[in-house]
């Protein structure tokens, strides 16, 4: 696996240069986003790379957040649907350093291992998450609801 440097995620103006992306994590520069086995580092944290990748999608966090508070009323740690190739699952509090966005359109399999989530994407790579399944299980569910909710409404 190669890592590419990239100054800014500002430098990004297409929503196509993420629909493979399987997650997002912090790093010391910032963050490192692995889009099909590929990392690449960005100066910025996940939380704006995230929110970044909201507005390409003509829309942000926020404004995200608060639709679902009006379709689903108050839900906690709700996943995010943008599109068929893009629902990212946080595996903690969305600006803490630790956490990890999970693109779970790209998850192929998962598994349980010594308290720990092990993810399997598409392109075979895996991934240890330090969370809970039973956590894991209720983001699924989150997810197949509002598919369900955008199907209803002809957005998916």
């Amino acid at each position: 696996m190669q890592n590419k440097t990239i100054k800014s995620i500002r430098t990004i103006k297409s929503f196509s240069f993420f629909q493979n992306i399987e997650y997002l994590a912090n790093n010391p520069l910032g963050s490192l986003v692995c889009i099909n086995s590929e990392k690449h580092v960005f100066k910025e944290r996940s939380i704006y790379i995230t929110n970044y990748i909201c507005k390409l999608h003509l829309t942000s966090i926020k404004s995200y957040y608060e639709g679902i508070s009006l379709v689903f009323s108050k839900e906690y740690k709700v996943p995010i649907v943008l599109s068929k190739n893009i629902i990212l699952i946080h595996t903690h509090r969305m600006d803490d350093y630790d956490n990890i966005w999970i693109n779970y359109a790209m998850v192929e399999r998962i598994s349980s291992e010594n308290d720990k989530v092990v993810i399997q994407f598409k392109s075979g790579k895996v991934l240890m998450v330090d969370i809970n399944i039973a956590y894991l299980l209720k983001q699924i569910n989150k997810i197949e609801r509002i598919v369900s909710y955008f199907e209803m409404i002809k957005c998916v």
